[in-house]
């Protein structure tokens, strides 16, 4: 009874400060970012029933207030999320981010697959690769994720996360060398 009502407190809260930001500002925010994290590298840190239960409607009230303003969704859940995936799509999801390679059931030639003309992706180049990866290594693992999802659109490439101190310099201009290359 406690985590219903606490839920409830918090999504009013957020509905009305999304309404009231997104009114403000008259049209001149398109997107709104939302972050929730509820999976490590091969399984989630709650049950499927457990998020459909307390989270399901509170994201899906909110994006429709982002929605109702004309604003997309770019959603943020590092680690493993397909279980809640097709939910997520549900509370109105427009972006997906990071898709890290990585982790379990993140294949991204069967993601290509599931995802097309319903969200757009951003990320996609391996964490590690980048972090420990030579140069080469790196135009491979970011021309193999433009490969597979720039063609059908949808696409933001980028590092499964950020791009981080310990990423070489030289795999950061490696990564974008090759997104030069094949937008050029």
């Amino acid at each position: 009874k406690y985590m219903q009502c606490y839920v409830e407190h918090v999504t009013d809260f957020t509905v009305k400060y999304i309404d009231t930001l997104l009114t403000a500002a008259k049209g001149k925010i398109d997107v709104v970012r939302a972050d929730e994290d509820m999976g490590t590298m091969d399984r989630l840190m709650i049950s499927p029933q457990m998020w459909r239960k307390f989270y399901k409607p509170a994201w899906t009230k909110a994006f429709d207030t982002v929605h109702k303003h004309g604003a997309k969704i770019w959603f943020h859940s590092c680690g493993y999320i397909m279980p809640l995936m097709e939910d997520l799509i549900e509370t109105g999801i427009d972006c997906w981010n990071p898709f890290p390679p990585n982790v379990k059931d993140n294949d991204h030639d069967k993601l290509k697959i599931y995802r097309r003309g319903r969200i757009a992706l951003d990320g996609g180049v391996s964490h590690p690769v980048l972090v420990d990866g030579t140069e080469c290594q790196v135009k491979e693992a970011t021309q193999k994720v433009l490969d597979i999802f720039a063609s059908d659109g949808g696409l933001l490439i980028g590092p499964a996360q950020v791009f981080t101190r310990d990423i070489p310099p030289k795999n950061i201009i490696a990564f974008f060398e090759t997104v030069l290359k094949y937008s050029g």
